[in-house]
């Protein structure tokens, strides 16, 4: 962090990477889970406009698998490709 100080990090807990581990990936559901709970923390922000910089899988599941989209949004991002995304967010009472 102290290598980018134009950059707040102040959201940030540790420097540790918390999820990685060395002995398992994440199953899709857990990737689901912890997209779904981005989306959710994302949808409080105040912030009009946010970019998002991710790898490309975890993109696709976003895409293809946690949010409504234009079939244009569900391809396999290419590396270093930006597309402009315009979130809407929506609450649903499930049952």
């Amino acid at each position: 962090m102290k290598e980018f100080p134009q950059v707040d990090f102040s959201l940030l807990e540790t420097e540790e990477d918390v999820i990685f581990r060395d002995d398992r990936r994440e199953n899709k559901t857990e990737i689901g889970e912890r997209i779904y709970k981005f989306l959710c923390w994302l949808s409080e922000r105040p912030e009009r406009h946010v970019a998002v910089s991710s790898h490309s899988g975890w993109l696709m599941t976003v895409f293809n698998g946690n949010i409504e989209c234009e079939e244009s949004l569900k391809p396999w991002f290419q590396t270093g490709e930006m597309r402009s995304v315009k979130l809407v967010f929506t609450r649903r009472d499930v049952e």
